[in-house]
């Protein structure tokens, strides 16, 4: 198999130095470099060759999201997981339509990153939400009096909640696993979505449910 470089992006110097070390054991993959903010990632990237960039989405100098689409921009090549602290669906939806190649929280297992690299590298997606159940365009936003108030209670309770099943959101609103059905239908249909993901991501992007 083809080495894997990889560039490492991280402004905790500990994290980055422990991810290094640990990404070393595996004999596919070479980490080129380490970068604790994005002038110097930038820097190292005029030249080395680097496969994947793994960019966490907080630095001290800019975005990481914003680092990410300059590589993108200026190194085509060179493919990009972001790095995150946590699952954020907003995040993850924009990574995906910037072209990104994964989202990983950075504190997952290191099988769970390395299972993301070496999808990446062969040219997959590695995402928390699958590909195909995120939207490629939105549509316009709707007035949230669209919905019921029910229905939206629902739709907040899923975009907080975003594994819950259709059974726990009815045990938690008292109501048979029918009805959270019957309103979710109900909401993809209103909103024009054909997934609840789709429709969970149209809220949390419009800021349709109070934080």
């Amino acid at each position: 198999m083809k080495e894997i470089n990889l560039l490492l992006i991280d402004d905790h110097l500990m994290f980055l130095d422990g991810l290094a070390s640990m990404l070393a054991n595996d004999p596919n993959l070479k980490v080129l470099g380490k970068a604790k903010n994005a002038a110097s990632a930038l820097h190292l990237l005029e030249t080395l060759t680097v496969d994947i960039a793994l960019v966490d989405i907080q630095l001290p100098d800019m975005d990481g999201m914003d680092l990410a689409k300059m590589i993108r921009q200026n190194y085509p090549k060179t493919k990009i997981i972001i790095l995150s602290a946590h699952d954020d669906w907003n995040r993850i939806h924009t990574a995906y339509r910037l072209g990104m190649g994964g989202y990983v929280d950075k504190f997952k297992t290191k099988e769970t990153l390395i299972a993301a690299i070496y999808a990446v590298s062969s040219g997959h997606h590695y995402f928390p939400l699958a590909p195909d159940q995120v939207p490629e365009a939105q549509p316009e936003p709707v007035e949230p009096s669209v919905l019921t108030k029910r229905e939206k209670e629902i739709l907040c309770l899923l975009a907080s909640n975003p594994g819950l099943t259709a059974r726990a959101v009815g045990e938690r609103l008292f109501i048979g696993h029918l009805a959270v059905e019957t309103h979710l239908r109900n909401i993809r249909r209103k909103l024009g979505f054909h997934t609840t993901r789709e429709s969970i991501m149209y809220a949390i992007d419009n800021q349709l449910c109070p934080r």
